[in-house]
């Protein structure tokens, strides 16, 4: 891919690449009893392994759950639909750079 934004792309392509496998599930629990009351918000492999892992850990106070919830459903959402957001990106790109190259192609005069 060339032009604006390819760096970005290839950029969180390697970031993919290093990250956790896909894809990822949001987990919102009440707390195990052994930790007292309240709810637990994690982001989990889809076999259930925490990736994120404690119950504030978006730095929000636990009585902020409709936000920490949200913070969460988003990152899980955007890591799993991020592969196919870069493909459309790469994809769309090739079509402008075939287009403008279809453009500049001489035309013949009848």
């Amino acid at each position: 891919m060339t032009g604006p934004g390819a760096s970005a792309v290839e950029r969180l392509r390697e970031l993919l690449a290093k990250a956790t496998p896909r894809p990822w599930r949001h987990y919102d629990e009440v707390f195990r009893p052994q930790f007292g009351s309240g709810r637990i918000t994690e982001i989990h492999t889809a076999r259930g392994k925490e990736i994120v892992r404690w119950s504030g850990f978006d730095g929000l106070p636990a009585t902020t759950s409709r936000k920490r919830n949200a913070n969460a459903a988003l990152m899980v959402e955007a890591v799993n639909a991020l592969p196919a957001l870069l493909d459309l990106i790469e994809n769309l790109a090739a079509e402008r750079d075939a287009a403008i190259a279809a453009l500049q192609e001489p035309t013949t005069a009848e």
